[in-house]
């Protein structure tokens, strides 16, 4: 063989090799972009693309769906989301944002039903109630977020939005329901009220409470078990003997005397006017209308928020209601740059600096960081997220089977079996 001859074939092999390595470099790009462009939650594979960008020189339309909630200013949370999105839009001016409010009563049902039209708006901000991940046609937030933007999020709440470790939506407040507890009575029971506070209490010291208690004074009123948390207890693998002795406690408190035995007794009634020492399972909201009615000066109670006392051997649970913004793929959808608008808008809202709404409803604020300031029933709320086992609220059944359980018509027994327990 000539010497250019063994050049050419040289040249020949090296090409070969550079275009097997052309080739290999290719399919291992190819399958990381592959990869990168789904994420597994369970058995689903869904399809995404976290490095999309807003495209600035396309006018983007979306669809956003909020709630109207119940603050004291009427309009007042239309007008804070109306300049919350007039505050996104001077940041992104390409992206004209058009708002629908639902009503708090059957908001989800009509979610519910464009997710099957595929109808959906491209952002849903839930009250309360977070709808289950709709595989189909939700996105899953957490590939488009850094590090940095996550760690703005309250971890433990945020863990509940989560499935397979993979957030699915954006966080922006939770909260859980809390007591409220007669200053006077707690401290006559020699409870430090500070430290039930921040590391909680549990039934031994309700019922050491109702024996320091003065004749016509009931040891708590209201609500102290309910069916949404029986419920929640049975869906995430709880044990029937905890919600056993859950319900033979508080039947046994009724029975003794330390309970009103009629749902309907007027709890915060009672409360104000000294005939109560707990006011048990309220919502943060029933909480402030009760510190406004305080600031009339005609009661003369001090009342201090509390957590939900735990059962004596058993682990702390807290039920966690919260707001979460979803992102949806619809009809409308265009392109991967498209839901990249809808993710910046979910993140925008969700970590929104003005706290006024999650303030007035008494609701910890979801993201983390200096500015955030809250009061004494915030702190509560987030002592009792920091240090509790958290699980979503499920829908409620079975309130007449409660009541009954209250008046001394059921058994634990009955209850038990009445609700699936």
């Amino acid at each position: 063989m000539k010497r250019g001859e063994a050049m050419i074939v040289v040249y020949r092999r090296t090409g070969v090799i550079l275009l097997l390595i052309a080739m290999f470099a290719i399919g291992f790009l190819g399958a990381f972009v592959y990869q990168r462009s789904r994420v597994k939650i369970g058995e689903h594979y869904i399809r995404i693309n976290p490095t999309a960008k807003i495209n600035p020189e396309k006018q983007y339309r979306l669809r956003l769906w909020d709630y109207r909630l119940p603050l004291d200013s009427g309009d007042g949370y239309t007008r804070y989301l109306r300049k919350a999105v007039r505050d996104f839009q001077q940041k992104f001016p390409n992206i004209r944002v058009e708002i629908k409010f639902l009503d708090l009563l059957n908001g989800e049902k009509e979610l519910r039903q464009a997710l099957v039209r595929n109808e959906a708006p491209d952002v849903y901000a839930s009250f309360y109630s977070v709808p289950d991940f709709y595989y189909l046609r939700q996105i899953p937030v957490g590939p488009f977020l850094t590090k940095e933007e996550k760690e703005r999020f309250h971890q433990r709440a945020a863990a509940l939005y989560s499935v397979d470790g993979v957030l699915c939506s954006f966080p922006r407040w939770t909260s859980v329901n809390v007591w409220v507890g007669n200053r006077k009575w707690l401290e006559n029971a020699d409870l430090n009220i500070e430290k039930l506070q921040r590391y909680g209490w549990d039934w031994n010291d309700l019922q050491k409470l109702g024996t320091r208690l003065p004749k016509g004074v009931y040891a708590l009123a209201g609500y102290p078990i309910n069916d949404g948390f029986l419920q929640t207890l049975r869906e995430s693998g709880k044990r029937t003997p905890e919600v056993k002795a859950l319900l033979e406690l508080v039947a046994g408190m009724a029975k003794g005397g330390k309970i009103p035995a009629k749902l309907e007794h007027q709890p915060i009634a009672g409360f104000l006017e000294g005939k109560v020492a707990c006011l048990a399972g309220i919502r943060p909201l029933t909480y402030r209308k009760i510190m406004q009615n305080m600031a009339g000066g005609q009661y003369g109670v001090q009342p201090v928020v509390l957590p939900v006392p735990r059962l004596p051997g058993f682990e702390e649970i807290q039920v966690v209601d919260g707001g979460a913004i979803h992102v949806y793929r619809n009809k409308y959808t265009r392109g991967d740059d498209h839901v990249a608008a809808a993710m910046a808008l979910g993140y925008f809202l969700s970590t929104y600096q003005d706290m006024t709404p999650w303030n007035a409803l008494g609701v910890l604020p979801g993201r983390r960081d200096e500015t955030v300031v809250v009061d004494e029933l915030q702190m509560v709320i987030d002592a009792a997220l920091s240090r509790s086992r958290l699980l979503k609220r499920q829908e409620n059944e079975g309130f007449e089977l409660i009541k009954d359980l209250f008046e001394g018509k059921a058994s634990t027994e009955t209850v038990i079996e009445g609700m699936n327990l």
